[in-house]
């Protein structure tokens, strides 16, 4: 049985979604961003691109992180631990970046 909530949009507008779908969709782009990463070993012309995806990907999740903390008027267990992780990430990119 899947759990069904309800997001107050800021135009007043309700959507309900399915929590299944919300999951797929937020690791859909991990998973898009690690195939670029993996054809980036063989193909070295995307590893550059794949750099640069994955840095803005964590820097999204920051960015989204830090709006979900604003509208909730906290910071919880799971946004700490997605900030921390997605800083890591994008602590990474750029190293990586600067590497390269």
């Amino acid at each position: 049985m899947s759990r069904r909530g309800l997001i107050l949009l800021n135009a007043g507008i309700r959507f309900v979604y399915e929590a299944r779908l919300i999951v797929r969709g937020f690791s859909a782009h991990q998973v898009g961003v690690a195939l670029v990463g993996l054809a980036s070993l063989r193909r070295k012309e995307l590893k550059p691109a794949s750099i640069a995806l994955a840095g803005a990907i964590d820097a999204l999740d920051i960015a989204s992180t830090l709006i979900e903390a604003r509208g909730r008027g906290r910071w919880d267990e799971d946004l700490v631990g997605g900030a921390i992780f997605s800083g890591a990430g994008l602590a990474t990119a750029i190293a990586a970046w600067q590497a390269e």
